[in-house]
C-alpha cells in the first residue's frame, strides 16, 4: 500500500492512486495521475461556464470546481515534494 502524499489528497484520488500504482510502472502511474488530475481541472472549468450560463445547477457546479482545487492543490503538493526531494539531492556530498 502506498502513503498518502498529502493529507490535501481525496479518497477517490488516493484509490485511483493506488491502482495505478499496483498495476504498472512508476512512469504509467505518473501519467495516469496527471491524466486524472488534468481531467479534473478541466470538468471544474467546463462546470464554471455550464453555471455562468445557467445550464448547471448550482449545486453541481460548486462540487466540480470543488474537485478541481483539489486536484490542483494536490498537483502543488506533489510539485512541493519533488523539488524538495531534489533540493537534498544537491546538498549530499559525493
Amino acid at each position: 500500500m502506498i502513503p498518502l502524499i498529502s493529507s490535501s489528497v481525496d479518497a477517490p484520488t488516493a484509490i485511483k492512486l493506488q491502482q495505478s500504482a499496483a498495476a504498472s510502472s512508476p512512469l504509467e502511474a505518473a501519467t495516469d495521475f496527471a491524466t486524472h488530475l488534468a481531467n479534473a481541472v478541466q470538468a471544474g472549468e467546463k462546470a464554471a461556464l455550464a453555471g455562468v450560463n445557467g445550464t448547471m445547477p448550482l449545486n453541481q457546479v460548486v462540487q466540480q470546481v470543488l474537485e478541481a482545487e483539489r486536484s490542483l492543490t494536490t498537483l502543488v503538493s506533489v510539485r512541493d515534494k519533488i523539488v524538495s526531494g531534489l533540493l537534498e539531492l544537491t546538498r549530499m556530498q559525493v
